[in-house]
């Protein structure tokens, strides 16, 4: 979604803004002038879902990419390893 992009276009950095995308959306909506920031369609996107939906699918969003990143590290080892006996 274009919303996780923007964000750069408005400084969250002072705010702690830690790279997940749950806790992105929370600083988000916590700063009304920052929020200001973003394009006309990312906050009209934001503010049209209910504020659980769209924290559940960011939460869920960082729980996939935590398990896929914890995935391919386990992969490359073992494909590392087997290389190694060759």
């Amino acid at each position: 979604m274009e919303a996780w992009f923007c964000y750069a276009e408005a400084d969250f950095s002072k705010h702690g803004v830690i790279d997940t995308r749950a806790q992105f959306l929370a600083v988000v909506k916590a700063l009304p002038r920052e929020f200001k920031q973003l394009r006309q369609l990312v906050q009209t996107v934001l503010v049209s879902f209910q504020n659980n939906a769209l924290d559940e699918l960011a939460a869920s969003d960082d729980r996939i990419l935590e398990i896929t990143k914890s995935s391919t590290a386990e992969v490359f080892s073992v494909k590392k390893a087997s290389n190694d006996s060759e």
